[in-house]
């Protein structure tokens, strides 16, 4: 699927975005749509508008992308984590939850990927919330994820499995 040619319908991608909480058009929804509807790579730059879409940058602090991604998402669906950060560098923390059970996450120390992050939110959120990632995060600079209720997850794969499959991949988990 080229994501430079294959079209999603507009009604198929409202349906979509309403699932990651663009419920109205954005400035980007407004830019990239086509009178067929969005290109595949258009419309993932739409849903960087979501707040359940996470990006992390490599030059990012975990910090950062924990406070002003993360907890806001994974308590907009019920989730509220804590987080400690470990070191004054900004890469290191303790990520615990209510119901009990924490965490260290690190970022970009030796040995560590940005996938043992979301690995270890992971399993620190009820059974019922999954992440899944770009499946263009290996070997990149920029690492996307999503998070949705499982069940969320399976009406977009109902609704369009190849392209869902193609924005956000389940990930290998290690529980």
């Amino acid at each position: 699927m080229d994501p430079l040619t294959h079209v999603v319908a507009e009604s198929t991608a409202q349906q979509m975005l309403a699932t990651f909480g663009i419920t109205s058009p954005t400035p980007t929804y407004e830019r990239r749509l086509r009178p067929d509807g969005f290109r595949l790579a258009d419309l993932a730059e739409v849903l960087g508008d979501s707040p359940f879409v996470l990006v992390m940058d490599w030059r990012g602090h975990l910090d950062d992308f924990v406070n002003d991604a993360l907890l806001p998402a994974l308590a907009e669906l019920g989730c509220p984590l804590k987080y400690e950060p470990m070191s004054d560098a900004g890469n290191e923390g303790a990520l615990s939850s209510p119901a009990g059970g924490g965490e260290i996450v690190r970022y970009l120390k030796a040995g560590d990927t940005f996938d043992d992050v979301i690995r270890a939110c992971q399993r620190l959120v009820p059974s019922h919330i999954e992440f899944r990632g770009d499946p263009g995060n290996a070997g990149s600079d920029t690492w996307e994820y999503a998070v949705l209720p499982r069940d969320e997850w399976a009406d977009l794969e109902r609704l369009d499995g190849d392209v869902i499959r193609h924005l956000f991949a389940p990930l290998p988990i290690d529980l």
